[in-house]
């Protein structure tokens, strides 16, 4: 049986319910307890997050196409409206508007880790700007590759097995800020390749 995802009401009282939390009268075992299921929580909350957030950027989408709003001009400010829900500053909802949309559309095993809270949010965003400059194909079997390990991993070894999985898959060498194929010592965008 599937469960119902809580409602808003719900939420609000789950905040409200957390607030009163302190750990007071617990033993110290009980307390470390307390830590881990509030981290994996919030990595649960994080993932939560995530999918609204794409949920959102697809309905926002739909409507603009439907008003007309040309591809490439659709969901703009969208960004800035997810800062403003998450209380951060304007680049902060740009990333998590790009983690949502990467870990929904492209990197499912990171997305259920995150989920589970297996891994805190903070690894899961490195590991999408790790592979930001990937295909989405190599982008999904790096997630594939890794699916089932990232939980015991730290963050720096993430991105580097990361960056290994994606170097061996990803063998064009490529301009650092662009991401386009560089066939000659040139890259596309006139920047000599660094790689």
């Amino acid at each position: 049986m599937e469960t119902a995802p809580p409602l808003l009401a719900e939420l609000r009282v789950l905040v409200e319910r957390m607030a009163a939390v302190d750990g007071a009268g617990a033993a110290e075992v009980e307390l470390i307890d307390h830590l881990t299921a509030m981290e994996r929580l919030k990595g649960g909350l994080a993932a939560a997050q995530a999918r609204v957030t794409a949920t959102l950027a697809a309905a926002r989408s739909r409507a603009e196409a439907a008003r007309g709003v040309p591809a490439a001009e659709r969901c703009r400010g969208l960004a800035a409206e997810v800062a403003l829900a998450r209380m951060e500053s304007p680049f902060r909802g740009g990333r998590h508007y790009g983690l949502a949309t990467a870990l929904v559309h492209e990197m499912p095993e990171t997305q259920a880790a995150l989920t589970c809270g297996d891994i805190p949010e903070y690894r899961a965003m490195l590991f999408v700007k790790e592979t930001a400059v990937l295909s989405r194909e190599h982008r999904r079997r790096v997630d594939k590759e890794l699916a089932g390990r990232l939980a015991g991993m730290g963050d720096r070894q993430a991105v580097a097995e990361a960056r290994r999985i994606g170097y061996r898959l990803d063998r064009v060498p490529r301009c650092e800020e662009c991401a386009v194929p560089a066939p000659t010592e040139a890259s596309a965008c006139g920047r000599r390749r660094t790689r």
